[in-house]
């Protein structure tokens, strides 16, 4: 008990930490990128700059940042694809970069130029932005989807330089149908939550939608206008869905079986708890007395 009194006080009352929060101060950096409008990630490149947690603190998505709890699939691609761009004179794996959402790249020093733009210098932390016009919207259509069935030949073809993020998919299972080239595809997310994400999507032929988010089977279930289809594992880490030909609504859905069994049983519980209290008062006489209008010796007598 002691022990636990020692842990768990401290996130039972946090108490904010003056050196922590000096720690997070907003920059320059930072305040450039909260002015920024639509969904976009930033990509903070470095070794200590890529485990900072001050882009999350701030409510910035980046595909960096430290977690004790992070997911083995995200850090595989990193170990397998993130440093293994086709270009030996840029190691970094733009496709991979892109598919994320990547509008931004932060760095504490330059990038070569004619790929990037420079989009804010930061002299007091002295780090420079850049803006990557080659960022993959949150979601969007492919023209063509890869088979590799094993994590091999899907690390091979991520690392290719043949191949492009922004018009083909590697899956790890065949498609149910064959997918031809739309000639012409939108899609806009028009609701996005924690455990809801909603898309208005157009297609002139079946086609391949991406989400650039991390593929989690166990919850995440995705419906075309109400009605479940599946998701397919995409690029080792996002998630796809087919889209019948024409305007639909694509919903994304955090809606775990498990979870759902525990608030049910959890609720059932509370129920059963509050009817024994209530039958344990019913046998105090005083209880039961006011409310049968009876004085508390006679409820006694008529328990």
């Amino acid at each position: 008990m002691v022990d636990l009194f020692i842990i768990d006080v401290k996130f039972i009352s946090p108490k904010p930490s003056q050196r922590l929060e000096e720690s997070f101060q907003p920059d320059a950096t930072i305040a450039y990128l909260k002015q920024q409008p639509g969904l976009f990630r930033v990509f903070p490149v470095g070794g200590s700059l890529f485990m900072d947690n001050t882009f999350a603190y701030h409510g910035i998505a980046s595909i960096g940042g430290y977690s004790p709890a992070k997911l083995k699939i995200y850090q595989t691609m990193l170990d397998s694809c993130m440093y293994k761009g086709a270009d030996p004179s840029f190691p970094i794996n733009m496709n991979m970069v892109n598919m994320l959402n990547v509008k931004y790249l932060v760095l504490e020093g330059q990038l070569p130029e004619g790929r990037f733009s420079l989009a804010n210098v930061d002299q007091g932390r002295k780090r420079l932005t850049y803006l990557n016009p080659a960022a993959l919207p949150r979601t969007f259509f492919v023209k063509k989807a890869i088979v590799a069935p094993n994590q091999t030949q899907v690390f091979a073809e991520l690392n290719s330089a043949r191949f492009d993020a922004a018009t083909a998919a590697v899956v790890e299972k065949p498609m149910p149908q064959d997918l031809t080239s739309p000639d012409s595809t939108s899609a806009e997310i028009t609701e996005y939550k924690s455990r809801e994400i909603a898309i208005k999507a157009y297609t002139s032929s079946p086609g391949l939608l991406v989400l650039g988010e991390v593929y989690y089977p166990a919850g995440w279930k995705a419906y075309i206008d109400g009605i479940e289809t599946e998701i397919y594992k995409t690029n080792y880490i996002l998630r796809s869905v087919i889209v019948p030909k024409g305007e639909h609504t694509v919903t994304f859905k955090f809606d775990p079986p498990l979870y759902s069994t525990g608030w049910n049983l959890s609720r059932a519980a509370w129920g059963i708890t509050l009817a024994c209290i209530l039958i344990g008062l019913w046998q105090i006489p005083a209880i039961r007395a006011r409310f049968s209008g009876k004085r508390p010796e006679q409820a006694a007598a008529h328990g």
